[in-house]
């Protein structure tokens, strides 16, 4: 708050305008410190703002962003720029984002209902709709037992070294939130 004081006071100090002029370079000015200081959300140029959750699968991504007042991402992670820039600052996470093909495989759809073109920016070898076997196995001589197998499809949308990955919905990442600056 008090950086956003100081900013405005040199402002006026040098402010040559018309009083109105003034009060609307400060009122402009105050948003935009405002928006820069945000503690909890990470605000970028693209009229939204950003911020990950705690790690969950991508069901419960999405409802922690949602109980924020936003959604997983969506506007950001179509754009490869505010993506790109997103990711970095946010510390390069692997993270879900709003983004899927559960209604069909192959067929992959935005949460806010864009459509998905051909012309993804697919991380290296991506999709690849990885039906991976997922084995624990120990040898019993040492103590140690089989586990379950999991077969399934990655269904659910992640940034993987900031492009677009596919992932199985049930795994643990932290979801990109997105919600539109006020």
């Amino acid at each position: 708050m008090i950086l956003i004081l100081v900013a405005i006071s040199l402002f006026f100090h040098n402010c040559h305008g018309t009083p109105i002029d003034c009060h609307y370079e400060v009122s402009k000015l105050r948003k935009e410190l405002q928006a820069s200081v945000d503690s909890e959300w990470f605000v970028p140029f693209n009229g939204y703002k950003y911020k990950l959750t705690q790690p969950a699968n991508w069901t419960e991504a999405r409802s922690e962003c949602q109980e924020l007042g936003g959604d997983l991402a969506t506007v950001g992670a179509r754009d490869s720029y505010a993506r790109r820039i997103i990711w970095l600052r946010l510390g390069k996470p692997i993270a879900w984002i709003g983004f899927n093909d559960l209604e069909r495989e192959g067929e992959y759809t935005w949460i806010d209902g864009v459509l998905a073109d051909r012309n993804l920016d697919w991380n290296d070898d991506e999709p690849d709709n990885a039906e991976l076997l997922r084995i624990g196995v120990k040898q019993e001589r040492v103590g140690f037992s089989f586990y379950d197998i999991v077969l399934g499809d990655e269904d659910c949308g992640n940034l993987y070294q900031g492009k677009l990955s596919d992932e199985y919905c049930a795994d643990t990442f932290p979801g990109l939130c997105e919600k539109k600056v006020n």
